[in-house]
């Protein structure tokens, strides 16, 4: 990722920070940014008609940096000027308990005079595209507890697993539990995009308690498609249960079609 991608997780950091300790009892919908609407007040137009888009987003996450909310990919039969968005992306709060924030984005849209259009046809279809792209993240709000205990006294071990996911990525940890305190022991992460979006770049995770994770990368490719495994060594200077809370932020893209007919007289 580039300096500017670290540079926003490491504000989301700060700014989120003690959500985990301060949270309460009920937990906010795992559902990601979800597009509620994304229609035209008239599918259908003829020669110099107007038609407006409306795009309205609800935000589940607690933290979001939205790049892009735009309509690419317009048509040779088209004029589609943006309006805003209210609020702006930039300014588009967190979800927090008992508040879901939304986002309303209008574009107009303008078919050509008859004489403008290309030739050639009587009704052709002009799909637009939205593009709405956005740096998010996800934590483990219900904690994985591991149990280190000296070498001597671990009687067997069991494998402990934790899944979780918002719509947008999924992920699987795995370990053993107890684990040895002095040699520590391996954690299987595997982590999916999901959802009818799609991963761009790749992973960027943060541990906590950090002390248990110093020999694992805090940056994952997807080794095929939006698919990223690995396994990294965990470790403790002391005995007892630790609750683990990784978080992973990612950037993901959705790219939701409007069809829009242009008709000519």
């Amino acid at each position: 990722m580039g300096d500017k991608i670290l540079i926003i997780i490491i504000l989301a950091i700060v700014i989120s920070s003690g959500c985990i300790e301060n949270g309460s009892d009920e937990e906010l919908p795992n559902r990601g940014l979800e597009i509620e609407e994304f229609t035209i007040t008239d599918s259908e137009l003829r020669p110099n008609q107007n038609a407006v888009i409306r795009a309205t987003l609800r935000n589940y996450h607690e933290w979001i940096d939205i790049q892009t909310a735009d309509i690419v990919n317009e048509g040779d039969n088209l004029n589609v000027d943006k309006q805003g968005c209210t609020p702006d992306p930039e300014d588009l709060d967190g979800a927090q308990h008992g508040s879901v924030p939304t986002m309303q984005c209008t574009w107009t849209v303008e078919a050509p005079s008859e004489e403008d259009m290309t030739s050639g046809f009587e009704s052709r279809s002009e799909p637009v595209q939205l593009r709405l792209a956005y740096n998010a993240s996800i934590t483990n709000m219900d904690a994985m507890q591991i149990d280190f205990q000296d070498n001597a006294d671990i009687d067997y071990t069991e494998t402990i697993s934790k899944s979780f996911s918002n719509n947008e990525i999924s992920v699987h940890m795995t370990t053993d539990s107890p684990v040895a305190s002095e040699s520590g022991s391996s954690m299987e992460f595997e982590i999916m995009g999901e959802g009818p979006g799609r991963i761009s770049e790749g992973y960027w995770l943060e541990y906590e308690p950090p002390e248990l994770f110093e020999d694992c990368d805090t940056e994952r490719e997807p080794i095929s498609g939006s698919e990223a495994r690995f396994v990294c060594t965990i470790q403790s200077d002391t005995t007892g249960v630790e609750n683990v809370f990784p978080t992973i932020y990612y950037k993901y893209v959705k790219e939701p079609n409007l069809d829009i007919t242009v008709v000519r007289r």
